[in-house]
């Protein structure tokens, strides 16, 4: 019973957060009461892991508008406890559900529970770190390790997301080494947002800190940065997860809203979520994929001696790369990729993902 892990809001949080305008976003969504037997299937569901972070946030949040025709979106309060173990719990029942949680938390244990709750030893888990730095490792070294070298807890693949050639170091270089690894820094991204979105179209799991952003952006920074995104640069991001229609989990972290200047940060991780929401809103149903809805393109590549296909979505003009068979122990295996990927293909330039792809499975 979810009652017994989350805590609903008190009448007086209730009264603040559900809006009488309607036409805010607070008057629109759903708020847990703890009577609930069971809550509808591909709902979003907001819980507060730091209640005082998520607070904030809440009230950012409920005071924009609401422009979709469906309602999928429920408060489901703050977590009864910050310990790890009960919050992988609760994220479990809410993942068996259809829920899609979003978890506001404060530091990188975030991440750890977002990982726990939804990795499964026969289902290999895509993570996405959007972050400066990775601050994970240099925290709980021993248990990324383990978690990266062995079975049935190894990640599938780990991509990250703006971080910055100055915070990485020999240490972790050595354990990012042993897992497939696919990474883009804030320089290649600066101007080129959109290589992001074949990425996160592949996650399973997201997990956002706000040291990716500028300091000036985000004065509630745990961790201050001179450099990063700028605030529409990661709506922009946050957007291409949500209509991702793998994206199963959304973490945001790595700031203390009780120290935050005029509620910017508070007001910008809020925009962060609206964002997400505004693509989960969107979603065209592409994946699982289903070949009904698919167009092929075969394209001979001399240098590798096969063919691969790349795949046209009719519902949303994505594209996707299927690895040769014989690499994949027969399975038919497809990765995002972009058209520019397939028009590099038909000149006989392998793009990036497909190599990294081969290099992973081969």
């Amino acid at each position: 019973m979810l009652k017994n892990w989350l805590s609903p809001h008190s009448e007086a949080e209730f009264r603040s957060f559900n809006h009488q305008k309607t036409d805010r976003f607070g008057h629109y969504i759903q708020f847990f009461s703890g009577k609930e037997k069971k809550l509808g299937r591909q709902f979003i569901g907001l819980i507060g892991l730091d209640k005082e972070n998520a607070q904030f946030i809440r009230k950012a949040l409920y005071e924009m508008s609401f422009p979709w025709a469906k309602k999928h979106i429920i408060d489901l309060g703050n977590l009864r406890s910050e310990d790890p173990t009960f919050a992988i719990q609760c994220l479990r029942e809410l993942a068996e559900g259809g829920i899609i949680p979003i978890l506001v938390g404060k530091g990188v244990e975030a991440d750890k529970i977002l990982f726990e709750a939804f990795n499964k030893p026969d289902e290999p888990t895509n993570v996405v770190w959007i972050q400066e730095k990775i601050n994970q490792i240099s925290q709980d070294e021993d248990y990324w390790n383990k978690l990266f070298t062995k079975n049935p807890y190894r990640i599938n693949s780990l991509s990250l997301l703006g971080t910055q050639s100055h915070f990485r170091y020999k240490s972790e270089n050595t354990l990012l080494a042993q897992i497939p690894l696919q990474e883009l820094g804030l320089g290649k991204l600066r101007g080129a947002l959109s290589l992001a979105e074949p990425i996160l179209r592949d996650a399973d799991i997201v997990s956002l800190n706000a040291d990716v952003i500028r300091n000036s952006e985000a004065t509630a920074q745990i961790s201050k940065s001179t450099n990063g995104f700028f605030g529409e640069e990661l709506c922009q991001i946050s957007r291409y997860a949500g209509i991702s229609d793998r994206v199963k989990g959304f973490s945001l972290n790595g700031f203390a809203l009780e120290k935050d200047d005029n509620q910017l940060t508070a007001n910008l991780m809020a925009q962060a979520i609206w964002y997400f929401i505004d693509g989960f809103m969107n979603r065209k149903g592409d994946y699982p994929l289903k070949e009904q809805n698919l167009t092929q393109y075969i394209i001979k590549l001399k240098s590798l001696n096969t063919e691969i296909s790349f795949w046209k979505s009719t519902l949303s003009g994505r594209w996707w790369i299927q690895l040769p068979k014989d690499k994949n122990g027969g399975k038919n295996l497809l990765i995002a990729c972009t058209y520019e990927d397939y028009l590099e293909a038909t000149k006989e330039e392998i793009p990036d993902r497909l190599i990294k792809a081969l290099n992973n499975i081969g």
